[in-house]
């Protein structure tokens, strides 16, 4: 007796639709900053990052570079709220001398004197602070934690926050560990004002579209019973489909994995075998009806898993 499950795959498509968030100002982070270099020396900036939507109402708010010994040499405030405030966007502040450097407007201006390589720290209120090489410490109370100092800036790099924790496409408030040397490397300069588009994206954290459904379907021939199973998946991936059949109080697990490709059909052959094959083969000739539970467990490329069940009865 042979019992066979054909897996007849289509795909659909999935939506995503961000979560919003309260409008506000303090779902922000530092995400980089330059403090110019010998062919730039007065073109800095420090970029600002959103974690989710809404946080673009940053009136009133400041911006604060600090020196090596902890105290302020400038401060810039926004005199209202950017124009962007989806998640992820950017915020851009740079002294007078950055646009014509690098061809970017930036969204507020800081004066020079800025920073300095060997050490300094920037905050933004008391919502984030990063410090790097040599800083000694803030003067007066830590506006908000600095850990450790990240390495000293080199020479035609900026300091860039990782965003690996988490999700690693996504910035998000796992992202800051109050630690600067755990959260900042030196990285290329790559500034973004609020009007340019993030890059980011959200992490894969689910099995899209899996669906299954299962009917039995009969040859002449009670001994050749056939399942006919339709599985759905919204993106590649894998199934593992695993058949129970329900014999009295034994049952018989009949297996197969295959892959799934995106725009492919696939189909998928449970064979019966040994005991299994003589058992069931045997009921169902003598008219017997025999319940099986068809699972199908998928699995997509980032590892996500989704389980989808189905019943049938041969006859």
């Amino acid at each position: 007796m042979r019992l066979r499950v054909a897996l007849l795959v289509s795909f659909g498509v999935m939506l995503v639709v961000p979560a919003g968030a309260a409008a506000a100002f303090h779902l922000t982070s530092i995400r980089e900053v330059f403090p110019g270099d010998t062919a730039r020396p007065t073109s800095q900036y420090v970029e600002l990052q959103m974690y989710a939507a809404g946080q673009n109402q940053v009136g009133t708010h400041s911006v604060t570079v600090y020196n090596g010994l902890g105290t302020a040499n400038s401060t810039a405030t926004f005199p209202g709220p950017v124009a962007n405030g989806q998640n992820q966007r950017s915020i851009l502040i740079a002294s007078p001398d950055f646009a014509g450097a690098f061809g970017i407007t930036p969204d507020l201006e800081i004066t020079a004197p800025m920073m300095d390589r060997s050490g300094g720290a920037v905050c933004f209120d008391s919502i984030d602070c990063v410090s790097w090489g040599s800083f000694a410490g803030f003067a007066g109370p830590a506006p908000s934690p600095v850990g450790a100092s990240a390495v000293a800036i080199p020479d035609g790099s900026s300091l860039e926050r990782s965003i690996a924790p988490g999700c690693e496409t996504l910035l998000e408030a796992g992202d800051d560990s109050n630690d600067s040397a755990t959260d900042f490397a030196a990285a290329p300069p790559s500034p973004r004002n609020n009007s340019t588009a993030s890059t980011e994206t959200e992490c894969d954290t689910a099995v899209a579209g899996a669906k299954l459904s299962a009917k039995s379907t009969q040859r002449p021939s009670p001994k050749k019973p056939k399942i006919v199973a339709k599985a759905t998946l919204g993106e590649d991936g894998g199934v593992s489909v695993v058949a129970k059949a329900k014999l009295g109080k034994q049952t018989y697990k009949l297996k197969k994995s295959v892959s799934l490709s995106a725009g492919k059909q696939a189909k998928v052959t449970l064979k019966a075998a040994g005991k299994a094959k003589k058992k069931i083969g045997k009921a169902l000739k003598r008219g017997k009806k025999v319940k099986a539970k068809v699972v199908a467990t998928f699995t997509d490329e980032a590892g996500n898993t989704a389980k989808e069940t189905a019943k049938v009865t041969l006859k």
